[in-house]
Formats: structure tokens, C-alpha cells, sequence
């Protein structure tokens, strides 16, 4: 695992909490919302932490638009 990735886990990106650089909250409303539209229960059991999950790979798939190429 690379040190971006293990910071994105930890919830630090580059010295400042994941969800006041992402809007995590955001993304998990909408990750509802998809859900619900293709007609799935974001409630049940199986789905219920999918919002948070997704919202999370969001903020660490695209971490490294806010990283310096010099500083890697």
C-alpha cells in the first residue's frame, strides 16, 4: 500500500481530515440515491455500510488531484 493510500485509510490527507477536504456526507447521499434507484435497499443489512464504503474509495481514488507530482 502506498503512504497517500495508508493516509486516505487512516483519514488524513496531507495533514487535514478526509472529510474536511471531501464531502464524504455528500457522497454517501448519493450513493443512497442510487441505490434506491435501481431498486435496491440501501437499509438491508448487506447494503446498509455500502454509502460510507463507496464514499471512502471516492476520497481515495481521487486523492492524488490534490497531490503535488514533485512531492511523490
Amino acid at each position: 500500500m502506498d503512504v497517500l493510500a495508508a493516509r486516505i485509510i487512516n483519514g488524513d490527507l496531507n495533514g487535514r481530515p478526509i472529510d474536511e477536504v471531501v464531502d464524504l456526507p455528500r457522497i454517501e447521499r448519493a450513493v443512497r440515491e442510487i441505490l434506491v434507484a435501481i431498486g435496491e435497499n440501501p437499509d438491508r443489512e448487506g447494503l446498509v455500510r455500502t454509502p460510507r464504503r463507496v464514499a471512502r474509495a471516492y476520497a481515495e481514488l481521487f486523492a492524488g488531484l490534490r497531490v503535488d507530482p514533485a512531492s511523490v
